[in-house]
């Protein structure tokens, strides 16, 4: 639990350096990245969704 939210915070802060650092989103590091980002963020909803029957 504590190692997704951990990864998600590391991966938001590398995300907003890179753009900074490249002034745009569109850039290959960027999108991989922010790829990334949301397939953690999805798992992450996951373990944080009920289930109900």
């Amino acid at each position: 639990m504590v190692y997704l939210e951990e990864k998600i915070e590391q991966l938001r802060s590398e995300l907003i350096c890179l753009v900074e650092h490249t002034g745009t989103f569109i850039d290959s590091r960027v999108i991989s990245l922010s790829q990334e980002l949301d397939e953690i963020l999805v798992e992450f909803e996951k373990q944080h969704t009920p289930l109900y029957l």
